[in-house]
């Protein structure tokens, strides 16, 4: 992601996740290129080969699934609670 800040706002244009690809995405919630969509079926973690499973973006072993599930729980209101409880 190649970002710019204007007035403490953070702007940028989508990018492919390979590392230095300049193709456009197909859309803004493509990850990928249509050039590297095969990277799609690959697990998120970025020394994994391994096939992801349907629903995910890691594969079946146990620490990448729970990467993948603390990532998503992050954005949930009951983690954010416990951070702000813990503060306390």
């Amino acid at each position: 992601l190649r970002s710019v800040v204007i007035d403490g706002v953070n702007m940028g244009c989508p990018c492919c996740g390979v590392h230095d690809c300049d193709n456009t995405l197909n859309s803004v919630r493509d990850r990928f290129c249509p050039e590297h969509a095969h990277f799609r079926q690959q697990c998120a973690v970025t020394s994994c080969s391994e096939p992801v499973q349907q629903g995910f973006k890691t594969c079946l072993l146990s620490e990448h699934r729970q990467l993948e599930l603390h990532y998503y729980e992050r954005g949930e209101a009951m983690f954010q609670l416990k951070t702000h409880l813990e503060h306390l």
